[in-house]
């Protein structure tokens, strides 16, 4: 079990608080010794002084930003374990930098599409 919490005045730190929190086991399904788990949830508020750059140096709306993490690591072997893990994350301010970066790219394979395998060499564009 793990608990962090964190607090500023927000001035001059982009982070008034961030809190996290979670619960990690091993062994929990019978005939399972070796199995592990955890679930661990995440805050952060970011501060008002903060806010105004992201907005307008990086074209951000953040105010805060939630998390859920959630994995199981199956034991097949002593040496060999497979994880599935799933992370959720809500408010993201990836999104909207994230978002013009596939437009972008998008946009460049409609006007460059990429070379078709078995081409030879050496390519020559095709004459628009």
């Amino acid at each position: 079990m793990f608990l962090s919490v964190g607090a500023s005045d927000g001035n001059p730190n982009p982070v008034k608080f961030a809190f996290l929190a979670g619960i990690g086991g091993k062994g929990v399904v019978p005939g399972r010794p070796q199995d592990s788990f955890g679930v661990g949830i995440a805050r952060t508020q970011f501060s008002g002084a903060f806010i105004p750059f992201l907005r307008e140096n990086l074209n951000l709306g953040l105010d805060h930003e939630d998390a859920l993490e959630m994995y199981y690591n199956l034991a097949i072997t002593g040496w060999l374990s497979a994880t599935a893990d799933l992370q959720v994350i809500d408010n993201s301010w990836v999104g909207v930098p994230m978002t013009k970066i596939i437009v972008e790219f998008e946009e460049s394979l409609r006007k460059y599409p990429p070379i078709k395998a078995g081409t030879p060499e050496p390519y020559v564009p095709p004459k628009k």
